[in-house]
């Protein structure tokens, strides 16, 4: 697992929720910025504990507001 793994997951699961194509999200873009409701946020954190096999708290994607900044997060305190 490296932080291009998690970043394609988290940026999948964005893309989706919005409904948008994978091109038009990019890893730097505020999360907040994509509209996404805080019912999607808990259903996407617990996707990302599975995937991740960790526990994820969903206050994180408002702690952590780009799916970069996200991703290192995830891999150096989360995965480590």
């Amino acid at each position: 697992m490296n932080k291009d793994n998690i970043a394609l997951w988290l940026k999948e699961r964005f893309c989706k929720a919005c409904k948008v194509a994978t091109n038009q999200i990019e890893s730097t873009d505020s999360i907040s910025s994509f509209g996404i409701d805080s019912v999607v946020l808990v259903t996407i954190a617990v996707d990302l504990e599975e995937f991740l096999g960790k526990e994820i708290d969903p206050t994180i994607f408002y702690e952590f507001d780009t799916i970069e900044a996200l991703s290192i997060y995830l891999l150096e305190e989360i995965l480590n």
